[in-house]
Order: C-alpha cells, then sequence, then structure tokens
C-alpha cells in the first residue's frame, strides 16, 4: 500500500485451478432491469433453475430471498441503494440497483 487507496501488485500468478473458476464465473452472466426500479425487478442472463436469489439493503439485512425468479416485486422495500446476490452452481456474483 502506497498510503492511499492504491494498491500495487508486484506480481500475479494464474494457475490452471483459478483459470476454471474464471470460466464458470463467466457463464454465471446477469443483468438487473430497470435500475432504477420502482416495482418490478427484472434478471435476465445464464443462470440455472437453481439458483438463489437474495436481495440486501444498504445496512446488510437481507429483505428478500427465492429460488431462480426472473421477475422480483419489489414495490414494498423503501427507496435506497440495495445489493441482489445471485448464487448458481457455487459461484456468486452480486448487483446493486436502485428502489425509487
Amino acid at each position: 500500500n502506497t498510503g492511499g487507496d492504491v494498491v500495487l501488485v508486484d506480481t500475479l500468478t494464474v494457475s490452471e485451478g483459478e483459470l476454471s473458476s474464471l470460466e464458470g464465473f463467466v457463464k454465471l452472466d446477469f443483468t438487473v432491469y430497470p435500475n432504477p426500479v420502482s416495482n418490478t425487478l427484472n434478471i435476465v442472463g445464464s443462470f440455472s433453475p437453481t439458483s438463489n436469489v437474495c436481495i440486501f439493503n444498504a445496512l446488510g439485512d437481507l429483505v428478500y430471498s427465492s429460488n431462480s425468479e426472473k421477475e422480483i416485486q419489489i414495490s414494498k422495500l423503501a427507496p435506497g441503494k440495495y445489493f441482489l446476490k445471485l448464487t448458481d452452481e457455487g459461484f456468486t456474483v452480486t448487483k446493486i440497483f436502485i428502489k425509487q
């Protein structure tokens, strides 16, 4: 660390196991829209029917959880910033959305 928010990487090593993990990570690609959203949040992308969807508020509280929903009714959520976490086959990706 150089004293600020900058981190310098001296050496980066990628092994075969890590590369396999990155390939799986690429398969878990999805988009949430509209953003910002008022009522219905849509999730489109490549994930399995056994995936898990969780929504957390800005304080980290779990406010929603379900399996592989593609449309989530969020009209009852308070306005603010939320984190949608999708977990599928051991991989997890988090997207941020704004509730109006």
